[in-house]
């Protein structure tokens, strides 16, 4: 027998068994055609259902209802649900349509039919319905269903039934905290070593105005923010012990966001006790266990929110800049670069590499410090520290500014390079010092000998 042959006798073998199961099953019971509404005297729409009650997977008897457009789950606890799978269950509920219906069945046991934990009770518009569920059918993805009080018997597809055999814990939601990071206006934090901070949102960005007033990092906070609303518990403790209450009475770090036009969300983290998991306070006082990496290097400090940023400016908009290298003996070499049509080219008589310009630009255009080092140094100190004069000063210019003058974009000092700490800079003028790790040295010269050695161009 030819391999087509025996393809074309097991596509109809199984087309003859199908044709037996939904037409004239063995049994004697018939199938009538689907596509039914099993509660076709019910609304459509999901948002009319109010409650629902069934069985989880662990055998626990739970209801949620709707209160002020939100689920909860009121049995066996008080707790927000997870609005995706209820709304989902809802939609499943309210539009359960039958692949096909039982015509002449037999008792409810024999379909599964009988038993009273499997039932959904819900209530759309102050009417209440029930569902029975029962067994998957023999044959096809389909599962055996009827109402209650009804001896009509469906058969709908399972995985519209799917979500009825969920755990507890999966209906309930884990967000630790609900809030939209646009919506926060002012941001507390208490930890236990270090000073209380507090940012305020302006409308040109964020400001530190606690301990002392300083531009914030915008996208640390605005980063924090979101972690806060993405942060999904991994256990919940809904009958803390006496040490586990006690962990919040002085937490490691508190969170206090001011929301607007809404009620002040609070996070509370407690001290770690180890292991993989860290005890968080969250909304209303609950307390869940979470993912210690995802809360472990949140900025608390005062430092941890300073703005960073050295220097911002489109590389492509510079028309030229220069880098002023200065010697022990007091003497400075300049390196200018300009760009035209054909590329860059050399202001003065060294230059940089082909790809240099292009690369230290690049570095130069979005560099952040790793952290601030100091406030208000005065003259004495900066000599000290190498950069009064600076070892090498960066001066970048693009277009013009009102009086017809090229615009500066960025000026920056540096300090002596340290293999291991990297480089102390200041935005040029100013007084606040900055320190960038190592690698920056990778891309951009920071001293003469070094450009000589790496950077210069041969030609």
């Amino acid at each position: 027998m030819s391999p087509r042959t025996s393809v074309w006798l097991l596509g109809l073998a199984l087309a003859f068994g199908l044709a037996v199961f939904l037409l004239e099953r063995p049994d004697g019971l018939q199938l009538a055609a689907g596509d039914e509404r099993v509660f076709a005297d019910a609304p459509t729409e999901s948002r009319s259902l109010s409650a629902i009650a069934f069985t989880t997977r662990e055998g626990a008897r739970v209801r949620v209802e709707r209160r002020g457009g939100q689920w909860w789950i009121v049995e066996p606890i008080e707790a927000p649900a997870n609005a995706v799978r209820i709304e989902r269950l809802a939609e499943n509920l309210l539009g359960l349509t039958s692949s096909a219906r039982l015509t002449a069945p037999q008792a409810d046991e024999v379909y599964g039919l009988d038993d009273e934990a499997r039932i959904v009770r819900f209530e759309v518009l102050g009417r209440s319905f029930g569902l029975r569920r029962g067994n998957p059918t023999p044959v096809g993805a389909n599962t055996y269903v009827a109402q209650v009080h009804s001896e009509a018997i469906y058969l709908v597809p399972s995985r519209s039934l799917r979500g009825f055999n969920e755990r507890l814990v999966t209906l309930r939601d884990a967000r630790v905290v609900r809030l939209l990071p646009e919506s926060v206006q002012r941001v507390r934090v208490r930890a236990r070593d270090s000073k209380p901070v507090e940012l305020v949102r302006e409308a040109n960005g964020w400001l530190v105005a606690e301990p002392l007033e300083a531009a914030a990092d915008a996208a640390r906070v605005e980063g924090l923010l979101a972690a806060l609303s993405f942060l999904r518990a991994e256990a919940f403790v809904d009958a803390p012990d006496r040490e586990t209450a006690a962990a919040f009475e002085t937490p490691a770090v508190e969170y206090e966001l001011e929301i607007e036009a809404g009620p002040t969300v609070r996070l509370a983290i407690a001290a770690s006790r180890g292991g993989r998991l860290r005890l968080v306070e969250g909304d209303r006082g609950a307390i869940f266990e979470v993912d210690a990496a995802r809360v472990f290097e949140w900025p608390v400090r005062f430092e941890d929110f300073r703005d960073r940023a050295l220097a911002r400016f489109d590389p492509s908009e510079v028309d030229f800049y220069e880098a002023v290298f200065r010697m022990k003996d007091g003497t400075a070499v300049t390196v200018g670069m300009q760009r035209s049509p054909e590329g860059w080219s050399a202001m003065t008589p060294e230059a940089m590499a082909a790809g240099v310009p292009s690369r230290s630009l690049s570095v130069l255009a979005d560099l952040d410090a790793d952290e601030v080092l100091a406030e208000g140094v005065g003259r004495r100190e900066l000599e000290g520290l190498g950069l009064l004069p600076a070892v090498a000063t960066y001066r970048i210019y693009g277009g013009v500014d009102d009086d017809g003058q090229p615009r500066e974009l960025a000026q920056l000092d540096f300090g002596p390079f340290d293999l291991e700490r990297g480089v102390v800079v200041r935005r040029a003028g100013g007084a606040t010092l900055y320190r960038v790790g190592p690698d920056l040295a990778r891309d951009l010269p920071l001293d003469y000998a070094r450009f000589q050695e790496s950077f210069r161009s041969r030609e």
